[in-house]
């Protein structure tokens, strides 16, 4: 055998290359250079890569590129990477484009699965390495680093095209247009090139080879002032989230998120949700801080959970996108007697308490100069679309609400507007679903599998639910009417509520501001990062902005 070296490293750098437009190709090679071939060490790159004959915008490339360590020595691995863009002509191009006022990468290649639990960000002398954050013994492998790789679809293009009739040589008539096209120098017949720098070192001595200061092992979330550390919120929660199909309730999973599957509605794909569910998960968050004076600022909110949210696309306004969102509940309501809508109509689209959530409440001014929504938590949320289908009953199960409300049942005064099915915007009320599927999952059948408006589902059951109407957070009491956001289809004066005993209506006044508390809904960024916490009410998640 040979002699172990003190030092063991080994490293590999992979080079991409693509060039653009509709007669591109995307080139792969790998440089392998091991240092140390001992017995007792070794690690191999994978990297599961087809090269197409046309690169197209818009068109996505899998590549898979992970480490496995074959030998028997324990050992540490780090990624880092370069891009650049070349011209036909040989000039140096620009990594991003700028579209609207905003700069937009022209090739996006997408981390693995899992990339945030298990890669952590170190810039380090002006690098930017991902460390794969375990010690990885032998035998086992990283998560993949990158899985894809996507040209722009809106990458500007300077190719020159030249229009030249054609003639019949006989008669002279003419036959045709030619179109000759010419790159030129953007983006269109481009090399793009993306390099990685695959590292792995002995683990016991990764410190000094690489002379870092970064802990492999540490916890991913750290309560600093470095983002890099922070993973995705909503990749974060949705990886520790229950399967609903497979996962009972019970006193080891009740904390935990659950997945939840519907079918396609009328307005609607068939979808997967996550939410919280049960009287005691940990899905507190602190919100509306001052973020200087945590937590003496902030109120205490809760996630409902994380849903397919469509909005328009910031990059191309005329399509729209969706994006997995995290969905925010105030804990405690802010207003007990405020009205749904002050001129007795039910259109949300108008109504004045849409108009004041949206206005002073999000500005934080006017009557809610001193409860509204700070900048901090503004620079946090996004339009989001919110479905508008009306019921002519309450006699509904959890899962029928869920239907009717992403239905096409137009509200009483909507008339035959079928606009108004949706709204798009950043505040507004939760769905009578949010508060009964809560009880999914064996929660408790008197309340989920049972027309919400039920006796069976009174205030002894209701309290199994967390989304149970209240205004104390820890033990559910000054129980409250709150108002819910679906409209009626029975009278145009009637929106929907829940009531202090936990059951449904659909046909309380919407003028009536008497008893009725409003819980304000808001839909978090898409890349809002999830700083410290565990979401119970002790320690509430703190989320931040990715800007």
């Amino acid at each position: 055998m040979q002699n172990k070296k003190s030092v063991i490293a080994l490293t590999l750098i992979g080079v991409i290359g693509i060039i653009g437009l509709t007669f591109a190709y995307f080139l792969s090679s790998t440089d392998v250079d091991n240092e140390f071939n001992t017995a007792d060490y070794g690690t191999t790159i994978t990297e599961e890569f087809v090269s197409p004959d046309n690169w197209v915008p818009g068109a996505t490339e899998e590549k898979r590129v992970y480490v496995t360590n074959i030998g028997e020595v324990p050992v540490a691995v780090r990624i880092s990477y370069t891009e650049s863009w070349t011209s036909l002509n040989g000039d140096s191009l620009d990594l991003t484009f700028r579209k609207g006022n905003k700069d937009i990468a022209a090739a996006n290649f997408e981390f693995g699965d899992d990339f945030v639990y298990n890669w952590v960000k170190s810039t380090e002398n002006g690098v930017d390495y991902y460390y794969y954050n375990a010690i990885l013994d032998s035998g086992e492998n990283t998560t993949d680093f990158i899985k894809s790789i996507t040209f722009n679809p809106n990458a500007p293009s300077t190719a020159n095209c030249t229009e030249t009739n054609v003639y019949d040589e006989d008669t002279g008539e003419l036959t045709g247009i030619s179109s000759t096209c010419v790159s030129g120098d953007g983006y269109d017949g481009a090399t793009y090139t993306l390099t990685l720098k695959i590292e792995t070192v002995q683990s016991a001595v990764y410190k000094t080879v690489w002379n870092t200061e970064y802990n492999i092992g540490t916890e991913v979330i750290i309560n600093n002032n470095n983002n890099n550390n922070h993973p995705n919120a909503v990749e974060y929660l949705m990886t520790y989230a229950k399967n609903s199909d497979d996962a009972e309730y019970n006193d080891e999973t009740k904390t935990k998120m659950f997945k939840f599957s519907h079918e396609a509605t009328e307005q609607t794909d068939a979808l997967v949700d996550y939410r919280y569910i049960g009287d005691s998960p940990n899905n507190y968050v602190y919100f509306n801080c001052i973020s200087s004076e945590y937590p003496t600022t902030c109120e205490t909110w809760r996630i409902i959970g994380i849903f397919s949210v469509e909005r328009l696309n910031p990059e191309d306004e005329t399509q729209t996108i969706t994006e997995q969102r995290i969905k925010l509940v105030k804990g405690e309501s802010f207003a007990n007697t405020m009205a749904w809508d002050t001129n007795s109509q039910n259109i949300w689209e108008t109504a004045s308490l849409q108009t004041f959530l949206n206005d002073n409440y999000y500005n934080r001014t006017g009557e809610a100069a001193t409860y509204g929504l700070r900048e901090s938590s503004r620079n946090m949320i996004d339009d989001a679309k919110f479905y508008l289908g009306a019921t002519d009953t309450t006699s509904r199960t959890a899962e029928q609400l869920y239907t009717i409300e992403r239905g096409n049942t137009l509200c009483k005064a909507c008339g035959s507007d079928t606009t108004k099915l949706n709204w798009t915007g950043k505040v507004a009320l939760m769905y009578p679903s949010d508060q009964y599927l809560v009880y999914g999952n064996g929660v408790n059948s008197n309340c989920y599998n049972t027309p919400a408006d039920s006796s069976y589902c009174n205030s002894t059951n209701a309290k199994t639910g967390w989304l149970y109407n209240s205004n104390n957070l820890k033990d559910k009491t000054s129980i409250n009417n709150t108002w819910l956001l679906s409209p009626s289809s029975y009278a145009t004066n009637y929106a929907s509520y829940s009531n202090s005993n936990g059951y449904f209506y659909s046909n309380y006044v919407v003028y009536n501001a008497t008893t009725n508390a409003v819980r304000p809904v808001v839909y978090l960024k898409a890349d809002i990062k999830l700083v410290d916490g565990t979401g119970t009410l002790e320690e509430p998640y703190i989320f931040e902005s990715n800007e």
